[in-house]
């Protein structure tokens, strides 16, 4: 099991130091991937990467100006880059950051790269990109994106863990109670009396007494353990 969030890095060959530094850079305190890292394996790149992808934590995509190493697949042609990326955002849970080149005038994107580009930066289904102009400012908005997700993500699983309890305490308290309450009416009304003899009665009230109230400490130690 990872102690650390994984982080994969995605970006074209021609952009392979920039992946690099990314990955020496935050090593520390993630866990990144890229392909020059991993081992020789049996499966097909397309399904380990896919394999990678689907447990890593963040997606984080390196876009230049070049478009990459393509590949067919239902009779469509896409760069390696955008279908990694297209398969992060299949997944609801996972948190993807974009991070492309500063262009201007000057820049030669190609045509296929534009277009991906335009994809990422679009308004309604693109994604919250950042620009770079070189290595030092993409580890830089890198690891401080990286920091604001794991505030909001702790923040969230705090929420969460709260709303968890009250829903809890609107079930467990008043359960228990019902439960002792119960007992105490049907043994005051002598109900046992003609079904259990006293040493079987005694049995079931310790019995019962126990259940609820290790039922109320785990609660309450969950609870805790949430604040």
């Amino acid at each position: 099991m990872r102690s650390k969030p994984q982080i994969f890095i995605s970006s074209t060959s021609h952009m392979d130091t920039e992946r690099k530094q990314l990955a020496s850079a935050l090593n520390t305190n993630y866990a990144p991937y890229i392909y020059e890292a991993d081992r020789a394996r049996k499966y097909s790149p397309k399904e380990h990467c896919l394999e990678v992808i689907m447990e890593s934590e963040v997606f984080v995509g390196i876009v230049g100006d070049k478009y990459g190493s393509s590949f067919e697949e239902g009779g469509n042609s896409k760069s390696i880059c955008e279908w990694e990326y297209d398969a992060a955002r299949e997944r609801n849970d996972m948190e993807i950051m974009m991070l492309l080149t500063k262009a201007d005038e000057n820049s030669s994107i190609e045509p296929n790269q534009q277009r991906f580009r335009e994809k990422l930066t679009d308004f309604k289904e693109g994604t919250w990109c950042q620009f770079f102009s070189n290595t030092k400012e993409l580890v830089s908005l890198v690891e401080a994106s990286l920091t604001s997700w794991l505030a909001e993500y702790f923040s969230a699983s705090k929420r969460k863990q709260n709303d968890r309890n009250q829903w809890l305490a609107g079930i467990v308290l008043p359960l228990c109670i019902m439960i002792v309450c119960a007992y105490i009416a049907l043994a005051a009304a002598n109900v046992f009396y003609y079904l259990l003899p006293p040493s079987k009665l005694i049995s079931l009230g310790a019995v019962t007494f126990s259940i609820v109230l290790l039922t109320f400490v785990l609660w309450l130690a969950d609870s805790r353990r949430g604040a």
